[in-house]
């Protein structure tokens, strides 16, 4: 049989373990609701990261086909200006053959008229 003073030793090793044991729980306890809670942030901002994401693709996936657009309607532009470019290139090149064409002409009038102002001169003279 235990004597009292045994007894009172055991008591007291049996509250201190049960304070240590409780102690210990309640770290474990807070530790658990620390990570349930980190855990339940962590997906609600990674949630949220896959929303801006989506958001993100949205966007860049409308700026692509907006891009397309642009450049299909540059690229159509380009061939206007191709056209222009050749359609005022031949302009130029009439305009340049009339302009040579009456400058000639111009200058035969011209000699023409100094020979009949040389026959004038010359029908004065008689």
């Amino acid at each position: 049989r235990l004597s009292e003073h045994e007894i009172n030793t055991l008591a007291a090793q049996n509250r201190a373990l049960n304070d240590e044991l409780k102690s210990t729980a309640d770290a474990l306890f807070a530790t658990r609701r620390e990570k349930t809670d980190f855990s339940t942030s962590a997906k609600k901002e990674i949630y949220q990261r896959k929303e801006e994401v989506q958001q993100c693709l949205s966007v860049l996936d409308l700026v692509e086909r907006q891009n397309q657009g642009l450049e299909s309607a540059i690229h159509r532009l380009m061939e206007q200006n191709k056209l222009g470019e050749r359609q005022v290139m031949e302009k130029d090149n009439i305009n340049n053959k009339n302009l040579i064409e009456q400058a000639n002409f111009i200058s035969m009038l011209h000699m023409e008229l100094q020979a009949t102002r040389e026959d004038l001169y010359i029908l004065k003279a008689r």
